[in-house]
């Protein structure tokens, strides 16, 4: 993906059963940064090969780590949204982003092959600085009909409420989300989030 882009065509079936190829015949990382940028993104694909799973997904997700591919299917499963689609597990494809300014290289990876996607983040407002800035620079590749939802104010720790200074954060997350589940106190603006994730209403 970061070296070898223009050799990857990808192909898909239009609504009126056409072959559409994609293929990219221009650099996609450019200026300044492009090598340290194709660097971070081979990192990355040679990390977590199942990033790669972004060419093939129906339904592409973003996201910053693995507490929140964690928690978006605990809660669709808690939430009963399987059971009014179940094809929805097949059709969604997660990628663990592996930080919110890595969200950025998967942006222009995606943008340039035309694949759609759905962004998740936190947003950082106490941060402030360098966590703001990667807000605007996600913000500036995001173009409909793609879309980008945030963890607002701060993060999805404030808002599902726990505490993940600790270790074994994907555990405490979905530890958390079963007891709002079983007194029914999923906050609504999550609820939100797991729908759209999902695409199912």
């Amino acid at each position: 993906m970061a070296e070898k882009h223009k050799a990857i065509v990808r192909m898909e079936m239009s609504e009126n059963r056409k072959i559409i190829k994609k293929q990219v015949a221009e650099e996609i990382f450019t200026g300044p940064d492009a090598v340290e940028q194709k660097k971070r993104l081979r990192m990355i694909t040679e990390f977590d090969p199942a990033v790669n799973e972004l060419f093939f997904a129906k339904r592409v997700v973003l996201v910053e780590g693995d507490t929140e591919i964690a928690v978006f299917q605990k809660a669709a499963e808690l939430m009963g949204l399987f059971s009014r689609n179940p094809h929805a597990k097949r059709d969604v494809t997660f990628i663990n982003c592996h930080g919110k300014w890595t969200i950025t290289l998967f942006l222009e990876v995606l943008n340039h092959f035309g694949v759609k996607y759905i962004a998740f983040h936190d947003e950082d407002q106490d941060k402030g600085g360098n966590a703001l800035q990667a807000n605007d620079a996600i913000g500036a590749l995001i173009h409909p009909p793609n879309e980008r939802y945030m963890f607002s104010p701060n993060d999805l720790e404030s808002l599902l409420g726990y505490d993940a200074s600790k270790k074994d954060k994907p555990i405490r997350a979905l530890t958390k989300v079963e007891e709002l589940a079983r007194t029914n106190s999923i906050p609504r603006a999550f609820q939100e989030h797991v729908k759209v994730a999902w695409g199912i209403n």
